[in-house]
């Protein structure tokens, strides 16, 4: 390609990126849905919240009132993207939607920038160019941005090239400023997006090992790489470490993990987003055919990339998942977001290649510009001028938003499982005046999260008893409940008495209601207060709380070893439900399980549940011993003392292969089955008649089904019926939030005052039940600072002093 001068072309280049930088912008600003995306609001609020705390002098805010119970949103993502936010916020006088538009104008130019750098480096100046401005629009890039809403990866996209470069260019020439711009990049996109820097690294880890193998004597500049990429991440331990213990870490990842994965003809298919497909994935095709024609014909300076860039495709494709899902810590490859990184491997070995004809180039330039062509939807959209404040207030009026926020007094809990996004949690908490939420975004920060789900869950099942309990539990006086999120389990009119009286029993009234909303209001004089609770029951251990869901005045807890508990705490219940529980000294367990049903209290043990003997290499406690087995579609005949024989439900589809465990070793049998004409058992006592064991998997087959005749067994088993309540009564408390200081004052002791517990929580007399903060009697001073301070810091030092010895090191090694 025939050299132009770099002056000219770069201020040509400069001024289009900046006329086509405004034309996006005004062309978004007119669009009518804008911010879009599912997670946008999170972090327009984020960016807010940041802005309004530095402006009140709080240069780094610890904890947020509004979400969540109260919730550390600084702590799980990080801040770089929160901070620039708010200094765009900053630029546009406060106006966050006009801050957002500055934030996607610096990313287009961000990006025009890093490719422009990487065609300046290698003397290829007008395709770099050409991929600065096409890099925004790729369509996948487009869809993290305005699809997701995840503007941390789309701020992470920036430096992705420029870390990509500085590998590329390492291993051509060892220049030693290219291992400083590994770090500093490293340390960028961590900052941007922590797991999202996880998945570049393992791409950049494959891509290593590819190179080594194609090209020789590679071997020590990949471990020198790596270990400026470790120093990388290490210089962000002052944010990485309090972020790594917690709420990231304790979702169930795997659960999630087929969502990420698509069949080819989806990711490759150039039509498939003309057809209201827009909102998806999309490798495509012409980048496809780039890396087809790459791995052909390039050198294997540049093939490494283009062969990184077709395994991860490969990678992304729905059969993949069967085998990603077996590989450690598979539960964080979220394959299909890779697809971006591969992009970016596929276009940095196309501008590293270049001794490819002109003519080739320009093709596959035009393919590539050609592809992204359909995705321009996410900046025109529909055309119709309606500013972001119109669209949200038309959506909290459809919501009722607008009216429960008038009348709520201490918090608000929108149960519309998340169908509006991150746009309800915006609405609920900060648009039009702020109020506090029991839900939020970004739940990897939320420590109530288990709370929640059950909450939910109570909801899509109808468990509405629960529901509207543990909605008291969590201190909201107002609940907009979605109609289309109430399942029909009988008709419509009987259904709608089961809710009205599950609510009634409970507290709550219907306020007010619209075609597709209700609103609930508990009536309460104090704009803060706490419950007092009695429960009949208590449950321990992960599998245990399930039971609380068919009968609510079971105590939920999330400490499932049993030595943790003493036993002054157990004797207060009538009985104790263990399922999935641990322990750290068995017979120290044991002897605590018997002293305790000694005194009256009983035992129910889910044998299926019973934790492993490591010396007997048997599931076994209180010399009860459980053994596996297997049903097909349903059980057998179960009979059981007092209820007779039952002939209960087939299991649910998902679950026709159903495994479970009768019981060995019962000193008294009360239920049995016949399996071959061979009698096992399933229920019965040992040590006396207040510890029982049941098996078959029983209480998760109920919740589960909701089996009449497994309900009416658990009852008697429990001795408790499915419609009694805790006796929970409403406590007012005058609650004032400082600076990274809480202070509360309660006439009465334990008092759970419905706030998050947090980790960070200090002050005496505090305790954290099921993830909610109770206090006693008199003041309460809870005083929190920056988690993990001191370990962070250091580690950040480490990288810090390492990463300068370490240069100094490559320097003199060179020479």
């Amino acid at each position: 390609m025939k050299y132009i001068k770099p002056t000219m072309l770069y201020l040509l280049y400069a001024g289009i990126v900046i006329i086509v930088c405004i034309f996006m912008v005004q062309l978004v600003a007119a669009n009518g849905i804008y911010p879009s995306g599912s997670d946008t609001m999170y972090h327009v609020y984020r960016g807010q919240y940041v802005y309004e705390s530095v402006k009140s002098g709080d240069l780094y805010p610890l904890l947020n009132q509004y979400w969540y119970n109260g919730v550390e949103l600084m702590r799980y993502w990080p801040p770089f993207t929160a901070y620039l936010m708010a200094f765009f916020d900053f630029i546009a006088s406060g106006d966050v939607f006009n801050g957002y538009l500055f934030y996607i104008g610096f990313i287009f130019i961000g990006g025009a920038i890093s490719w422009a750098f990487v065609g300046y480096k290698l003397k290829r100046p007008v395709l770099g160019c050409f991929l600065g401005i096409l890099w925004f629009f790729i369509p996948n890039n487009l869809y993290a941005l305005f699809g997701e809403g995840n503007l941390p990866r789309a701020l992470s996209m920036v430096f992705l090239p420029l870390l990509f470069f500085c590998i590329y260019n390492y291993y051509l020439n060892e220049n030693v400023s290219n291992l400083v711009g590994i770090i500093v990049f490293t340390f960028l996109i961590v900052m941007c997006h922590l797991g999202y820097a996880g998945m570049v690294i393992l791409a950049l880890a494959v891509y290593m090992i590819i190179y080594c193998i194609i090209n020789e004597h590679s071997i020590i500049k990949s471990i020198r790489i790596l270990i400026s990429i470790l120093l990388g991440f290490a210089l962000t331990g002052l944010y990485a470490i309090p972020s790594l213990h917690g709420g990231m870490t304790s979702g169930d990842n795997a659960n999630k993990l087929q969502l990420f994965f698509a069949p080819l003809k989806t990711t490759l298919n150039p039509l498939y987003r003309i057809t209201d497909n827009i909102a998806t994935f999309y490798f495509g095709l012409a980048v496809l055919i780039l890396i087809i024609i790459g791995i052909i014909g390039s050198h294997k300076e540049q093939e490494a990339g283009f062969i990184n860039a077709i395994i991860i495709l490969l990678l992304t494709s729905s059969s993949a998942y069967y085998l990603v899902k077996m590989l450690p810590g598979s539960g964080f490859l979220w394959m299909i977001r890779f697809i971006s990184i591969a992009i970016c491997f596929a276009l940095m070995s196309f501008i590293y290649w270049k001794s490819l004809k002109r003519s080739v180039v320009i093709l596959l330039c035009g393919l590539l510009l050609i592809d992204s062509v359909p995705s321009a939807y996410f900046i025109y959209g529909d055309k119709t001028n309606l500013s972001p404040n119109e669209r949200l207030e038309q959506k909290s009026d459809d919501a009722m938003i607008t009216e429960a926020k008038k009348i709520t007094k201490q918090r608000l809990a929108l149960m519309d499982l998340s169908s509006l996004g991150a746009d309800g949690a915006y609405l609920t908490a900060e648009f039009n005046g702020k109020t506090k939420s029991m839900f939020g975004a970004g739940w990897e920060a939320s420590v109530t999260s288990y709370n929640i789900t059950e909450v939910n869950y109570s909801l899509e099942e109808g468990y509405y008893l629960y529901m509207f309990d543990r909605l008291k539990e969590l201190g909201n006086d107002t609940v907009i409940l979605k109609k289309s999120a109430i399942p029909l389990k009988f008709s419509e009119e009987i259904d709608y008495n089961i809710l009205m009286d599950a609510a009634t029993r409970n507290g709550y009234s219907l306020y007010d209601s619209n075609g597709s909303y209700y609103l609930f209001n508990l009536p309460v004089e104090s704009d803060s207060w706490g419950t007092v609770v009695e429960y009949k029951g208590i449950a321990i251990g992960s599998s245990a709380n399930t039971s609380a869901l068919n009968y609510p005045n079971i105590k939920e807890t999330n400490d499932t070893n049993i030595n943790h508990y003493s036993y002054e705490e157990l004797k207060k219940y009538e009985f104790v439900l263990l399922s999935g529980f641990t322990y750290d000294n068995k017979e120290a367990a044991e002897e605590l399980v018997k002293k305790v049903s000694d005194k009256g209290v009983r035992f129910v043990i889910v044998g299926d549940t019973i934790p492993e003997d490591k010396k007997e290499r048997i599931q076994s406690f209180l010399g009860v011993s459980s053994q596996v087995i297997s049903f097909s579609y349903g059980y057998p005949l179960l009979y059981a003392e007092g209820m007779g024989w039952m002939d209960c439900d087939l299991f649910p589809q998902e679950y026709k292969n159903w495994q479970a465990h009768y019981l060995n070793g019962l000193d008294e049998v009360k239920g049995y089955f016949k399996d071959n004409d061979i009698k096992l058992d399933f229920y019965g006592t040992v040590y006396n008649d207040n510890i029982s064991f049941v098996g078959l998997g029983l209480p998760y087959y109920l919740s589960l089904t909701q089996d009449d005749s497994i309900n009416k067994f658990m009852g008697e088993v429990l001795k408790i019926s499915s419609s009694e309540l805790p006796k929970r009564e409403i406590v007012p408390i005058k609650l004032e939030h400082k600076k990274n200081k809480i202070i509360i004052n309660s006439d009465k002791d334990n008092v759970n005052t419905s706030l998050a517990f947090h980790d960070i929580f200090k002050g005496e007399g505090i305790v954290n039940d099921n993830n909610l903060l109770t206090v006693n009697k008199g003041e309460t001073v809870v005083s929190y600072s920056y988690p993990y301070f001191v370990s962070g810091l250091l580690v950040s030092l480490f990288g810090l002093i390492f990463s300068i010895l370490y240069i100094i090191l490559c320097r003199r090694l060179k020479k």
